[in-house]
Protein backbone atom coordinates (compact mmCIF):
# COMPACT_ATOMS: atom_id res chain seq x y z
CA UNK A 1 0.00 0.00 0.00
CA UNK A 2 1.12 3.66 -1.06
CA UNK A 3 -0.45 6.61 0.88
CA UNK A 4 1.03 10.12 0.47
CA UNK A 5 -0.17 12.54 2.79
CA UNK A 6 0.50 17.10 3.59
CA UNK A 7 1.69 18.88 6.25
CA UNK A 8 -1.07 20.96 6.86
CA UNK A 9 -4.95 20.28 7.04
CA UNK A 10 -7.76 22.00 5.15
CA UNK A 11 -5.03 23.81 2.37
CA UNK A 12 -6.46 24.92 -0.96
CA UNK A 13 -5.29 23.53 -3.89
CA UNK A 14 -2.53 26.29 -4.86
CA UNK A 15 -1.30 25.80 -0.85
CA UNK A 16 -0.95 22.18 -1.29
CA UNK A 17 0.84 22.08 -4.14
CA UNK A 18 3.41 24.06 -2.39
CA UNK A 19 3.57 21.40 0.73
CA UNK A 20 5.65 18.51 0.82
CA UNK A 21 4.89 14.94 1.37
CA UNK A 22 5.76 12.21 3.20
CA UNK A 23 5.51 8.41 1.10
CA UNK A 24 3.84 5.64 3.27
CA UNK A 25 4.79 1.94 2.03
CA UNK A 26 3.92 -1.14 3.72
CA UNK A 27 5.80 -4.22 1.86
CA UNK A 28 5.33 -7.52 2.36
CA UNK A 29 8.30 -9.65 3.11
CA UNK A 30 6.35 -13.14 3.87
CA UNK A 31 7.82 -16.27 2.00
CA UNK A 32 5.33 -16.07 -0.09
CA UNK A 33 6.86 -12.79 -1.92
CA UNK A 34 9.38 -15.50 -3.31
CA UNK A 35 7.61 -17.02 -5.95
CA UNK A 36 8.72 -15.86 -9.54
CA UNK A 37 5.52 -15.05 -11.23
CA UNK A 38 5.98 -10.94 -11.39
CA UNK A 39 6.34 -9.87 -14.21
CA UNK A 40 9.35 -8.05 -15.56
CA UNK A 41 9.39 -5.21 -17.43
CA UNK A 42 13.39 -5.32 -18.88
CA UNK A 43 13.06 -9.00 -20.17
CA UNK A 44 8.63 -9.21 -20.46
CA UNK A 45 8.81 -12.39 -18.57
CA UNK A 46 7.11 -13.77 -15.40
CA UNK A 47 10.14 -14.89 -13.88
CA UNK A 48 10.19 -12.00 -11.50
CA UNK A 49 10.16 -13.05 -7.79
CA UNK A 50 7.07 -11.08 -5.92
CA UNK A 51 9.51 -9.43 -4.01
CA UNK A 52 11.97 -8.12 -6.34
CA UNK A 53 8.98 -6.28 -8.31
CA UNK A 54 7.38 -4.80 -5.31
CA UNK A 55 10.82 -3.48 -4.28
CA UNK A 56 11.66 -1.88 -7.90
CA UNK A 57 8.00 -0.74 -8.08
CA UNK A 58 8.36 0.94 -4.52
CA UNK A 59 11.26 2.67 -5.34
CA UNK A 60 10.07 3.95 -8.52
CA UNK A 61 7.45 5.10 -7.54
CA UNK A 62 9.14 7.82 -4.92
CA UNK A 63 11.64 8.30 -7.68
CA UNK A 64 8.89 9.68 -9.65
CA UNK A 65 7.48 11.49 -6.72
CA UNK A 66 11.20 12.96 -6.25
CA UNK A 67 11.06 14.29 -9.55
CA UNK A 68 7.46 16.21 -9.78
CA UNK A 69 6.30 16.56 -6.43
CA UNK A 70 7.94 17.95 -3.00
CA UNK A 71 8.96 14.48 -1.32
CA UNK A 72 9.68 15.12 1.99
CA UNK A 73 10.26 11.76 3.32
CA UNK A 74 9.18 8.12 3.15
CA UNK A 75 8.07 5.57 5.55
CA UNK A 76 8.72 1.85 5.20
CA UNK A 77 6.76 -1.03 6.99
CA UNK A 78 8.35 -4.57 5.92
CA UNK A 79 5.93 -7.10 7.41
CA UNK A 80 6.62 -10.92 7.15
CA UNK A 81 7.15 -13.02 10.14
CA UNK A 82 8.18 -9.53 12.23
CA UNK A 83 7.75 -6.25 11.49
CA UNK A 84 10.51 -3.89 10.75
CA UNK A 85 9.98 0.19 10.25
CA UNK A 86 11.92 2.25 8.44
CA UNK A 87 11.36 6.36 8.88
CA UNK A 88 12.93 9.18 7.83
CA UNK A 89 13.85 7.76 4.60
CA UNK A 90 15.26 10.68 2.32
CA UNK A 91 15.80 9.78 -0.77
CA UNK A 92 14.98 6.95 -4.09
CA UNK A 93 18.69 5.66 -3.38
CA UNK A 94 18.40 5.52 0.37
CA UNK A 95 15.44 3.34 0.02
CA UNK A 96 17.04 1.37 -2.47
CA UNK A 97 19.89 0.94 -0.33
CA UNK A 98 17.42 -0.78 2.56
CA UNK A 99 15.54 -2.66 0.26
CA UNK A 100 18.91 -4.02 -1.46
CA UNK A 101 18.94 -5.88 2.06
CA UNK A 102 15.66 -7.09 2.94
CA UNK A 103 15.12 -10.98 2.34
CA UNK A 104 11.65 -13.03 2.50
CA UNK A 105 10.80 -14.89 6.24
CA UNK A 106 8.24 -16.80 7.39
CA UNK A 107 4.33 -16.13 7.43
CA UNK A 108 2.64 -13.21 6.23
CA UNK A 109 2.32 -10.88 9.74
CA UNK A 110 -0.62 -8.48 8.45
CA UNK A 111 -1.92 -7.89 11.30
CA UNK A 112 1.39 -6.34 13.41
CA UNK A 113 1.91 -4.77 9.78
CA UNK A 114 -1.58 -2.77 10.64
CA UNK A 115 -1.62 -2.57 14.01
CA UNK A 116 2.59 -0.40 13.65
CA UNK A 117 2.12 1.40 10.45
CA UNK A 118 -1.71 2.90 12.42
CA UNK A 119 0.39 3.46 15.11
CA UNK A 120 2.89 5.84 13.36
CA UNK A 121 0.61 7.03 10.40
CA UNK A 122 -1.56 8.29 13.61
CA UNK A 123 1.38 9.57 15.22
CA UNK A 124 2.75 11.58 12.18
CA UNK A 125 -0.23 13.01 11.28
CA UNK A 126 -1.30 14.86 14.80
CA UNK A 127 2.87 15.89 15.11
CA UNK A 128 2.82 17.50 11.58
CA UNK A 129 -1.63 18.18 10.97
CA UNK A 130 -1.03 16.39 7.97
CA UNK A 131 -4.50 15.07 6.08
CA UNK A 132 -4.30 12.08 4.06
CA UNK A 133 -4.32 12.98 -0.07
CA UNK A 134 -3.75 9.48 -1.57
CA UNK A 135 -4.22 6.33 -1.06
CA UNK A 136 -2.96 3.45 -3.60
CA UNK A 137 -3.67 -0.02 -3.18
CA UNK A 138 -1.08 -1.98 -5.85
CA UNK A 139 -2.52 -4.94 -7.48
CA UNK A 140 -0.77 -8.21 -7.49
CA UNK A 141 0.96 -8.05 -11.31
CA UNK A 142 -0.11 -10.84 -13.62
Amino acid sequence: MFSLFNKIKNTSTEEAKKLSYVLFLCLDVSGSMNYQDAYDRKTGSNKLSRLEAAKSDAIEYMAQLSRVDRLAGCFLCLFGEKVTVHDNIRNPEELKNILNNVRTEGATRTDLAIQESNKYFVEHMKKYKQTVNQQVMVPKKK
